[in-house]
């Protein structure tokens, strides 16, 4: 079996370290070495090198959350800080070095993992200083973090995540200590890569089910075309459709006029995302009607024909002018050639959650669109924007965002003056829960 190739991104010490680990060990992995001086070049280095890694390794998790919250990977991982590597590093500083755990400053390092490891060793965590992470944070930034509060004698010592920062408080003599990855943390990491890998090659395999429906084939008789045309029509259809079957190595069968069914693997289906698109682009253009088609996937003909169903149906929900897939975990995915995508649940077992979304008249697909939406947007959720975003008026919109807000699942936290005139417009988080 082919090696995953994966791209290791950090500074030289992790990265020999990282390398050291694999040839210990019998993962069917190489290790792709991306070094950087500073993790302000983690952006760069992933822009460059895509196309050469299969799999994204980061040596911290401030990195990993950079590219992350930026969308330029799908698969990634980093190396997790331990409370016991924050353990060992407070041993050594108050055992090895005499310095008082109470007055420490860390810098993007989880708050949780922080007190409770303070708790476990029984140290009073008051004074100590945080700095979280954010994204936007820079490399001098968090050395200033550090400097001032030793500069004011507010901590002693400092504890720094980022290999460039610990240099450089290095080198302005301040007392300074380095929370790096273990042997333990890159096995981890090794472990959920395979273990991962081969979930994503039993998904590849799952069945799928492709449902097509050029709606009011059937009749079209009725409206002065004669037999021969319709079927003629239809005909034409079942080629461009079968084409689409050949390449994604599917078998057709048709169950009535304008119905069609390809059964195929998820893999396949994945792969030829955009032949999807043109499909239906096709058959729209064609047919001058309009056209649905729904994907489901599952472990089961059975299950993967029941997620095509509904899946075709929120494709007529639509007028078809989407291609909507429903897989085993019960998410519905939206995908149009106006390169806007959805991914977003239609069920949830969150009694409390479903109860406030009743009293609100909100639907659960509907919320979790508006989650999808700002999860992946830098675009201000409003009235307006949720309107052109979900294909609604700009009242629907504000119904549903007020009703989300008055039973605690939105907050409004800022205001919006828009262009022309008018008032100004609230701008809304949708809270998960």
């Amino acid at each position: 079996m082919k090696k995953k190739r994966i791209g290791v991104v950090g500074p030289e010490d992790t990265q020999k370290l990282v390398s050291q680990v694999l040839e210990d060990t019998k993962y069917n992995l190489e290790v792709i070495p991306l070094q950087y001086s500073s993790f302000e070049e983690t952006i760069e280095i992933v822009k460059n090198y895509s196309a050469m890694v299969d799999i994204w390794l980061f040596t911290g998790e401030m990195t990993y959350n950079m590219v992350k919250e930026k969308g330029l990977i799908e698969n990634g991982y980093f190396l997790e800080l331990s409370g016991m590597s924050l353990s060992t590093v407070l041993l050594d500083i108050a055992y090895n070095f005499g310095y008082k755990l109470e007055r420490v400053s860390f810098d993007t390092i989880s708050e949780n993992e922080l007190l409770e490891t303070y708790q476990d060793l029984s140290i009073e965590s008051s004074q100590t200083q945080l700095l979280p992470f954010v994204s936007s944070l820079t490399h001098q930034e968090i050395v200033s973090f550090h400097t001032s509060l030793y500069e004011q004698k507010k901590v002693d010592v400092c504890v720094t995540a980022l290999h460039s920062v610990y240099q450089e408080l290095q080198k302005k003599q301040v007392p300074s200590f380095r929370l790096a990855p273990t042997r333990t943390s890159i096995l981890r990491a090794f472990d959920r890569i395979t273990k991962n890998g081969q979930l994503s090659h039993f998904k590849k395999s799952q069945i799928a089910v492709v449902m097509i429906q050029v709606d009011e084939l059937f009749h079209l008789k009725g409206e002065g075309l004669m037999a021969y045309d319709v079927h003629q029509l239809n005909l034409k259809c079942q080629e461009i459709i079968l084409d689409y079957t050949r390449k994604i190595f599917g078998s057709f069968s048709q169950k009535g006029v304008g119905t069609f069914t390809i059964f195929s693997t998820r893999g396949e289906i994945e792969a030829n995302e955009l032949s999807g698109l043109n499909l239906l682009e096709k058959l729209r253009i064609l047919s001058d009607l309009t056209v649905s088609i729904g994907i489901g996937y599952g472990t089961t003909s059975f299950s993967a024909e029941k997620h095509a169903s509904l899946a075709q149906y929120h494709a007529q929900q639509k007028n078809g002018h989407i291609i909507a897939t429903v897989d085993e975990e019960g998410k519905i995915h939206e995908l149009s050639n106006q390169d806007t995508s959805f991914v977003y649940g239609y069920r949830t077992e969150n009694e409390d959650l479903s109860n406030r979304l009743e009293k609100a008249g909100v639907n659960i697909s509907t919320f979790n669109k508006l989650l999808y939406i700002q999860s992946q947007s830098s675009v201000s959720l409003t009235a307006s924007s949720v309107a052109e975003q979900l294909e609604m008026t700009s009242r629907n919109a504000r119904r549903i965002l007020l009703g989300l807000e008055k039973h605690g699942l939105a907050k409004i936290i800022g205001q919006e003056t828009p262009l022309t005139k008018g008032r100004p417009r609230s701008i809304y988080t949708i809270l998960s829960s």
